[in-house]
């Protein structure tokens, strides 16, 4: 997440309000523990291996792990691409780096020192980049003027604008001189492209979401979890992926009332705490990582208490209830979930998540507000086989329909790269 707010009209400012944000989490980080993770993660020295004589650098950057999975599949094509190529990924997020730094497309991974003039100007002539990639809408000012000054080309990937955002008001004016400077955007809808050729951007693609051809290409790499399997058995199983305490209070009713259904809730904070206490909220469960020495009790839920298992869970569920959608925090990634073709619904709060607006538009999904609403749209499914298998059918023809932005950005980042080489 960038630091933009409504009093930065120039580099000044934007450099005093980033320092203030420093500040305040460095005097926050002890009592609390996103802080300190920001802070600690940049207190490592970043040593860059010496450029090669015909290597060819790109440098990626992405906030987290969303970004970087919307990457993924552009970085595959490239690699393939330009023989020579070297992918230096720096992530904001600790939450990115500590899951995907070890990633077999990744060449070197550091976490991006906080935005300065001198942070930018020390990074970008050791790293030595020959073009950069930014993903979405992390935008740090002093590191893409960096760039453009030493005339490295810059893509703008998968991007998402709304008009309510600061950029398109009279607060953030100054950023629209700032995308100008990208060699091209990659808006991943029609809505993002025509919002920058209204503000005389010019360098803009409308190509789609790469992360529907990462989640295709996870699906055909048929990872298997038997656990899961073995939990479910012959039953239908319901997925809660993500889910904040408010959405498995939801669902608990339904449990209780249906004992035949089993269910996997795999909680958004999966630190100890949380995971007690969302243990002692639903009955009859058991975790994951005990699950190989309980398998022979008949637990109707399992809690999912580690990272990294949900996407390969979804392979095995009838229906999914996709959390985030009841908070501010944001709609958790449904496309791991109807890659699959099961029915999902999800929270009322999905305005920032276009293909979830899509999705209901086209009533390939559901919104439930409440228990009521849940209970309502599980029995629909769970008592109308053919409504299930024609809706396994439909997002099968959505996900394909809606496939191939990976090689259309990739396309357009060849062509601007060989342009400037």
């Amino acid at each position: 997440m960038n630091l933009i707010s409504g009093s930065m009209l120039s580099d000044f400012y934007y450099s005093i309000a980033t320092k203030g944000f420093i500040t305040a989490a460095k005097l926050v980080s002890p009592i609390n523990a996103r802080a300190k993770a920001l802070i600690d993660s940049r207190k490592t020295e970043i040593n860059l291996p010496a450029k090669k004589k015909d290597e060819v650098r790109l440098w990626l950057h992405v906030a987290s792990l969303g970004e970087f999975e919307q990457a993924r599949p552009v970085l595959e094509i490239l690699k393939f691409e330009i023989s020579n190529l070297t992918i230096f990924t720096s992530f904001y997020s600790p939450s990115g780096y500590e899951n995907r730094h070890n990633d077999s497309l990744i060449d070197y991974a550091f976490y991006l020192p906080f935005d300065s003039k001198n942070s930018a100007k020390q990074l970008i002539t050791k790293l030595k980049p020959d073009f950069a990639i930014w993903v979405k809408y992390d935008f740090w000012i002093h590191y893409l003027n960096e760039l453009y000054n030493n005339k490295i080309p810059c893509f703008l990937i998968a991007a998402l604008f709304r008009k309510d955002q600061i950029y398109f008001k009279k607060a953030g004016e100054n950023f629209i001189d700032v995308f100008k400077k990208f060699e091209s955007i990659s808006c991943q809808n029609k809505d993002s492209a025509e919002l920058l050729l209204q503000f005389g951007i010019k360098n803009v693609q409308v190509n789609g979401d790469p992360r529907i051809d990462n989640v295709i290409k996870l699906k055909s790499k048929n990872n298997q979890l038997p656990f899961i399997q073995l939990f479910k058995g012959e039953q239908n199983l319901i997925v809660i992926g993500s889910a904040y305490k408010i959405e498995i209070e939801t669902i608990i009713g339904f449990l209780n009332e249906n004992p035949q259904l089993k269910c996997i809730v795999a909680p958004h904070f999966v630190d100890s705490n949380n995971i007690s206490e969302i243990s002692k909220l639903i009955p009859n469960s058991t975790l994951y990582s005990s699950f190989e020495i309980d398998q022979n009790r008949n637990f109707q839920t399992l809690i999912i208490d580690s990272i990294g298992k949900l996407a390969m869970t979804y392979q095995y569920a009838n229906f999914a209830f996709i959390g985030g959608g009841f908070s501010k925090g944001g709609l958790h990634n449904i496309l791991e979930a109807i890659v699959y073709g099961i029915p999902i619904c999800f929270g009322p709060k999905i305005s920032r998540f276009p293909e979830a607006v899509q999705l209901i538009d086209l009533n390939l999904a559901n919104i439930v507000s409440n228990k009521q609403e849940f209970n309502s749209w599980l029995n629909t499914f769970i008592h109308n086989k053919i409504k299930q298998e024609n809706r396994n059918q439909e997002l099968e023809n959505w996900m394909n329909e809606n496939s191939g932005a990976a090689a259309r950005t990739a396309a357009d980042i060849l062509k601007g790269f060989k342009k400037k080489n």
